[in-house]
């Protein structure tokens, strides 16, 4: 039989080649081409055969989806060397970009605790406008003295006066007849019409003539007007301070806000520069790990494999860490500018309440500077009547 290898011309897809030579079937038909030899001839000669010669041999080669194509031996058996060296590439690859990406995630998970715990820490800066209180009460003057409302009776006469001398109800006030205090026996008490005071006494019997009636009382009317007079002052200076501290506050709090306004603005586009950054970072890595995937050499998968890593390192190290700092750098500024909002509520409400308060109390000491102020006029003059 003539020793002649020839190559088909058309290549086309094989039928359950596969099954039968991994079976061992000698799938040469003997008879079927002329001058052709069986694979069992060929086996005969393989070992004369040089490398060169394994061109002329053509196979079928499996495809990963499973289908069958024709080529060459050479061919194969380079694919299948390269086909494994470059698969254990792939592998390699993939094995320390993972490594090299967990170290990164677990650093900026430790970075993102870090600044968790920095960020629970922070103290926003306290502001407060710097608010006197006012006064709400006032203690009333009192002052225990002698006063003689006349210098005698005239036999007719039964109400008398204190000149300057009042009680208030409750307090003491002693009515004094030639020496001797009186008693409700003797008569009763004189209140003033401008409130519950004790300005005098009614006798029941007019003392005789050249009695001497007297009185011990715990205020002296034309001063008892005097810490009303002085807190109602206070209180309008106080007020008037207040207010312009106000002014000023507001004023302070508007150029701070405005600046941690400016802050966030410049913190909001730099989280989104960097987040622009990543996402474009990410579909280049996307793309080279794609390529490294579906790299034919082991050349190609290291080339993708160190352009993977790089970018990793540069999204990873670089720009996800600076977007963690930026993002907690922007809470804190929310925080300040949120404590910022409070504090000046805070201090409104207290200038409000101290206002309403020194209002309400000038009202009430006002009432009271006049209510003294008409007892001592009511008073003025003293004497019988």
């Amino acid at each position: 039989m003539e020793n002649r290898l020839f190559l088909l011309e058309e290549p086309v897809v094989p039928t359950g080649l596969t099954e039968n030579i991994l079976s061992g079937v000698d799938v040469t038909p003997e008879n079927e081409y002329s001058g052709k030899i069986t694979l069992s001839q060929l086996n005969a000669y393989s070992g004369e055969l040089k490398a060169e010669a394994l061109t002329n041999f053509q196979t079928i080669k499996i495809e990963k989806d499973g289908s069958e194509t024709y080529t060459n031996v050479a061919k194969l058996l380079i694919e299948l060397q390269q086909g494994g060296g470059v698969e254990d590439a792939i592998e390699e690859a993939i094995i320390e970009i993972e490594s090299k990406k967990g170290d990164a995630e677990l650093r900026n998970d430790l970075m993102d605790l870090n600044r968790h715990v920095e960020f629970l820490h922070h103290t926003p800066e306290k502001y407060a406008a710097e608010l006197g209180d006012v006064a709400t009460s006032v203690e009333e003057q009192k002052h225990s003295d002698w006063a003689p409302s006349v210098e005698e009776a005239d036999g007719r006469t039964t109400e008398f006066k204190s000149r300057d001398i009042i009680s208030q109800q409750g307090e003491e006030f002693l009515v004094v007849l030639n020496g001797v205090v009186v008693t409700r026996e003797d008569g009763d008490y004189i209140i003033s019409q401008y409130g519950t005071y004790k300005i005098g006494f009614k006798f029941n019997v007019a003392p005789s003539v050249g009695d001497i009636v007297e009185f011990h009382g715990t205020r002296v009317a034309g001063k008892s007007s005097s810490p009303y007079d002085r807190a109602i002052i206070s209180n309008e200076s106080i007020l008037d301070s207040n207010s312009t501290s106000m002014d000023d506050f507001q004023v302070e709090l508007e150029a701070t806000k405005a600046q941690k306004e400016a802050d966030k603005a410049q913190s909001t586009a730099e989280i989104a520069e960097l987040e622009s950054k990543i996402k474009d970072f990410q579909t280049s890595r996307d793309g080279s790990y794609e390529a490294m995937l579906a790299a034919k050499s082991i050349e190609d998968v290291r080339d993708h494999s160190k352009k993977v890593i790089s970018l990793d390192q540069e999204i990873n190290y670089d720009l996800v860490s600076d977007l963690i700092s930026a993002r907690y750098d922007l809470r804190m500024i929310d925080t300040d500018i949120k404590s910022i909002n409070n504090d000046e509520a805070e201090s409104n409400a207290k200038f409000e309440k101290i206002k309403k308060e020194g209002e309400k109390a000038g009202v009430e000491f006002n009432g009271k500077k006049d209510m003294f102020e008409a007892i001592a006029n009511e008073l003025k003059g003293g004497g019988a009547e």
